[in-house]
């Protein structure tokens, strides 16, 4: 889904610069999302250096060098033991460079416990996740929360003061 606009803070009640720049990496990630082979959840990332140029980008998918079975993704189990997820490939592709500093635009989930430990570990100071308000709804089940560990992620962000927003796309 490529979103058509997005919503300004005023309107969706959330704080978020919500620039020019917010809005062309936001839809990037969006866009890189739709690269994923997982029918069931795409997911894509896109690191943006603080001079605004793309450091990287990665969606969720199974290892590089690694067949890309139909029934392994319509299996759960079998999809979650190999996938790897948009922002640790994104951190990947980028491996090699310094991105202290950037921020890392994720579409439409918020990065989980694990992914958020490697944006910390990299220097990377802002986390915008881009989502519609049917996923944020989602995202915020306690349910949610409690089996992606987003409430650990949340207070991880919070204690490395790593500033996490999130912008709301209006379909």
């Amino acid at each position: 889904m490529i979103p058509l606009c997005l919503a300004t803070a005023k309107e969706i009640g959330l704080i978020t610069m919500n620039n020019k720049w917010d809005m062309r990496f936001g839809h990037l990630a969006s866009v890189v999302a739709g690269w994923s082979k997982d029918p069931s959840t795409q997911v894509g990332a896109v690191i943006a250096r603080p001079n605004k140029t793309i450091a990287s980008v990665g969606y969720n998918g199974f290892p590089a060098k690694m067949e890309d079975r139909p029934e392994w993704y319509a299996n759960r189990d079998e999809k979650l033991s190999r996938i790897i997820h948009a922002e640790h490939n994104a951190l990947n592709h980028c491996e090699h460079e310094n991105v202290t500093g950037s921020t890392i635009y994720v579409y439409p989930l918020r990065p989980c416990i694990k992914c958020v430990r490697k944006i910390w570990d990299r220097g990377i100071t802002r986390v915008v996740t881009v989502t519609t308000k049917e996923k944020n709804d989602y995202m915020l089940q306690p349910e949610v929360w409690e089996r992606y560990g987003l409430g650990e992620a949340e207070l991880y962000l919070d204690n490395m003061m790593i500033r996490h927003e999130t912008i709301i796309i209006l379909d």
